[in-house]
């Protein structure tokens, strides 16, 4: 005799199947788009369509679009804790490279927690706290690998994290870039030898090398010369759009939006900015302002100390600079997003130049153009974690240590 309640017959559980796999369809199909276009840039309306419902009938699964993030995120956070748990034990080093492996596996898995990295940086995002949550378990997580190999293991185990935060970045402007590889030869040094091996655009943009304008696909109008006043309009346009770029993201904000911020109509914005991807490079334009440097006269850790020195005061003077760098970053590595092809360019020539700076510095190893990638990396990835929690995470303090490992030979 069945409970009170329980389901009986074919007439339950048959709508009960189907509603499970709707929701399973609902859910493949957010996280298509997510990966491939941003959360932000994703409406309800896109999900239903991609799900081939509508969109009242998506709702009658999911509330919002929140609801239906939670459900991804949640999927793709379980695959990974089932492989930590059939270790059977605490992990190994060697273990975090085939962690590594593990996760390039999962379709959606490096491309969605990266563009989260990003984007819910800003407090505004549903999946703020919960990303906060994830950085703290990844460093105590990392820490209690690291335990018994380094002597300081919480600090090794945040380098560790935003190393490997910053390889998948990397690695999805630049598919030649194999995390995995990249994180052993970051642990092999770290640990020493052998315990970490493998087991298996539309922007016109600045060159990060020579600093010389490059041409991108979408073509850059010549600075307006006006007056002073004039000027500082625009620069107080830029600060508006920095400051709502970094907590929207960019396809959330729209040209109105800005002209609000400012007392301006949208007529007067266009005056200065035409396009609302042209007011996005002049927000990048004025990011790349406290970023890596350009080449220099001094030697390698030199100019890369000073370029750490320059960031420690963009940390405290212009932390919106560091915010929308990183959302838009992020965001950006979706293929379609206007600055994507402006990232993947700057990010290359960035470690182009690093890896010459560190070859000028006469690098133990000889294998500059890995230590840069790792130190541009690590660059990105700190930045990361200090917008979820700015007291724990001295960004300048992690890379000068760095830094004095890739010295000169004495």
């Amino acid at each position: 005799m069945a409970e009170a309640g329980a389901p009986r017959g074919p007439y339950v559980r048959g709508p009960y199947v189907r509603g499970t796999r709707r929701r399973e369809q609902i859910v493949d199909a957010a996280r298509q788009l997510f990966v491939t276009e941003g959360y932000r840039a994703v409406s309800l309306r896109d999900i239903a369509a991609a799900a081939g419902l509508t969109h009242p009938g998506l709702l009658r699964h999911f509330a919002g679009k929140e609801a239906i993030l939670d459900a991804v995120v949640d999927d793709l956070e379980r695959a990974n804790h089932v492989w930590i748990d059939r270790q059977g034990g605490p992990l190994a080093p060697a273990s975090m490279v085939e962690l590594a492996e593990h996760n390039a596996t999962i379709p959606g898995y490096v491309a969605l927690f990266t563009m989260l990295a990003g984007e819910a940086s800003s407090a505004h995002h549903p999946a703020h706290d919960r990303m906060r949550r994830r950085y703290e378990w990844l460093r105590e997580q990392n820490a209690a690998v690291l335990g018994r190999h380094v002597e300081d293991p919480r600090t090794e185990a945040t380098r560790l994290a935003a190393v490997w935060d910053g390889l998948q970045l990397l690695s999805l402007y630049d598919p030649s870039i194999d995390v995995p590889s990249e994180l052993a030869r970051w642990l092999e040094a770290l640990l020493g030898g052998g315990r970490a091996s493998r087991s298996s655009g539309r922007l016109a943009r600045a060159d990060s090398v020579t600093g010389a304008p490059v041409r991108g696909s979408v073509g850059t109008e010549p600075a307006r010369v006006g007056s002073p006043a004039a000027g500082a309009k625009k620069a107080l346009i830029i600060d508006r759009a920095t400051e709502l770029f970094a907590s929207r993201g960019f396809h959330e904000t729209s040209l109105q939006d800005v002209a609000d911020a400012v007392g301006s109509s949208k007529s007067g914005l266009l005056y200065h900015f035409p396009t609302k991807e042209a007011l996005l490079e002049a927000v990048l334009r004025r990011r790349d302002a406290g970023g890596l440097p350009g080449p220099g006269d001094g030697s390698g850790p030199a100019d890369l100390g000073a370029a750490v020195e320059g960031l420690a005061g963009t940390v405290r003077d212009a932390p919106g600079l560091i915010e929308a760098h990183a959302v838009l970053c992020c965001e950006a590595t979706a293929p379609d997003h206007p600055a994507h092809q402006y990232f993947r360019d700057r990010l290359s020539g960035t470690r182009t130049y690093v890896a010459a700076e560190l070859a000028r510095a006469a690098l133990r190893d000889g294998r500059q153009r890995s230590a840069a990638t790792s130190f541009v990396a690590l660059w990105e990835g700190l930045q990361f974690q200090w917008l979820y929690d700015r007291g724990a995470v001295d960004v300048p303090a992690l890379l000068a240590g760095q830094l004095r490992r890739l010295g000169p030979v004495e």
